[in-house]
């Protein structure tokens, strides 16, 4: 859950109705030591947290983009968050396409419009398979890489409108 998502009745209330992880923005950077800090307690912490949760048997689920699409279109996937996937072994990703939830929500809203979405589900594949393709490269290149691919085992599942940077 994003500090966005706390102001907005609707979704704090879904998110209190869940577990959540509450983390940092990655599209929001911190403007003076007070927000640093809170950054990195908020990372420290959801890691602690999501790891804890996988090693209980747990499921995350994951927003790899950080922020709702502004333009309904899929957009670059946090490289940070291949760090949540390398928690524990044998992590396996079941990607999930989701579109039309724009509509529901749309930013600047509080009160959701009734409206239809898609939801496609892929084949469940383990983590190892894309950071194995890249452990060649960088930190920072991998962790790119690996994002992208997982995205685009994403792509095919939501309709082509919504396919943006992996169409």
């Amino acid at each position: 859950e994003g500090l966005r998502l706390e102001k907005n009745p609707v979704t704090k209330f879904l998110a209190e109705a869940h577990d959540t992880i509450h983390i940092w923005p990655p599209t929001i950077n911190p403007q003076n030591e007070e927000e640093r800090r809170k950054k990195f307690a908020m990372d420290r912490e959801s890691i602690e947290y999501a790891k804890r949760s996988l090693e209980s048997g747990y499921h995350i689920l994951i927003f790899a983009e950080g922020t709702r699409s502004r333009n309904g279109k899929m957009q670059k996937a946090q490289p940070g968050v291949v760090h949540f996937l390398t928690l524990t072994p044998d992590t396996f990703i079941l990607p999930i396409g989701i579109c039309g939830t724009e509509k529901i929500l749309p930013p600047g809203n509080s009160v959701p419009i009734p409206n239809l979405t898609n939801i496609g589900y892929g084949k469940p594949f383990s983590v190892s398979e894309p950071i194995g393709l890249f452990s060649h490269l960088s930190r920072d290149e991998m962790r790119r890489e690996v994002m992208d691919y997982i995205m685009r085992r994403v792509a095919p599942l939501v309709l082509p409108q919504y396919r943006g940077v992996y169409a």
